[in-house]
C-alpha cells in the first residue's frame, strides 16, 4: 500500500487505498458502502487524472523511480455491495463483497458488527435485489477517538449524548471523520475529528483541544440546535 485515506495512511488526493503491483503500476481503489454507480467511476477517473497531475509528489512514494511519460496506466478499482450495470471502464475492475458470518437484523437501522467479508469479482456474482441496510458507524468514531487524551473523547461524548437527547435530533456518525446533527431543518452542528483535536461546527466553528472547553462549546451548539427550529 502506497496511501491511504484512513488515519496514518498519509492519503493522496483524497483516494480511499492507493496501492502498487509487482510490476509498479499503481491502483487506485474507491470503497463504497452500498452501491458503485456512474458517480463513482467519475470519481476515480478524477483520482487517476489527479495522480497523474500530481506525480511530483505521489511518484516518490512508489516503488520505481519512474516519470508519468513511463508510469503504466494506473489500475481503477471500485469496491461496493452492488453495482448498477452502466459501470463499464476497460480500465476498471469492479469488486463486490459479501458478508461471511455477520446477520442483519429486523431493525431500521443496524449496529457494525465484526465478522468477516469475502471479495469476488462482480461479473460473477449475482447482486443483491435490495440495497445494503443503514449502519450506524459509531464504531469507527470511537476507534479514531481512542488515540485522544481520555479526557477529550470523554469531553466529545458528553456532547454528543446532549445533542442526541434535544428533542427531534438525528445524528449520522460518518465512516471517515465526521459526526452530523440535524432536525427536520437540517444539520445544524458537525463535528470533525482530526489529529488530536475534534472541530465543532454551527454558526462558527470551534476547536476541542480539551475538556476544559466542552462547556462553552456545548452552549454554542445549543443555540444552534435552537436556531434550526
Amino acid at each position: 500500500m502506497v496511501a491511504s485515506s484512513r488515519p496514518g495512511g498519509k492519503g493522496l488526493f483524497n483516494i480511499d487505498t492507493l496501492a502498487e503491483d509487482r510490476d509498479g503500476r499503481p491502483w487506485i481503489i474507491e470503497c463504497k458502502h452500498d452501491l458503485v454507480d456512474a458517480r463513482a467511476l467519475s470519481q476515480l477517473r478524477r483520482y487517476r487524472a489527479a495522480l497523474m497531475a500530481g506525480w511530483a509528489t505521489a511518484g516518490p512514494l512508489f516503488g520505481r523511480n519512474r516519470t508519468p511519460a513511463d508510469c503504466p496506466e494506473p489500475m481503477l478499482v471500485a469496491v461496493g455491495y452492488r453495482f448498477d450495470d452502466s459501470v463499464v471502464d476497460e480500465q476498471l475492475l469492479r469488486i463486490v463483497y459479501r458478508y461471511q458470518d455477520v446477520m442483519f437484523t429486523d431493525d431500521e437501522l443496524q449496529s457494525q458488527r465484526t465478522g468477516r467479508v469475502s471479495l469476488h469479482n462482480a461479473a460473477g456474482v449475482v447482486g443483491p435485489e435490495a440495497g445494503h441496510p443503514k449502519v450506524s458507524k459509531k464504531m469507527a468514531t470511537t476507534e479514531r477517538l481512542q488515540s485522544f487524551a481520555p479526557g477529550l473523547t470523554e469531553s466529545f461524548w458528553r456532547i454528543d449524548a446532549a445533542l442526541r437527547e434535544l428533542p427531534g435530533v438525528k445524528v449520522k456518525y460518518g465512516g471517515k471523520n465526521f459526526v452530523r446533527y440535524s432536525t427536520r431543518s437540517g444539520i445544524f452542528a458537525e463535528a470533525v475529528i482530526g489529529d488530536g483535536v475534534v472541530e465543532w461546527r454551527a454558526a462558527v466553528t470551534r476547536s476541542m483541544h480539551s475538556d476544559s472547553d466542552t462547556t462553552s462549546l456545548l452552549a454554542l451548539l445549543l443555540e444552534a440546535r435552537g436556531k434550526s427550529g
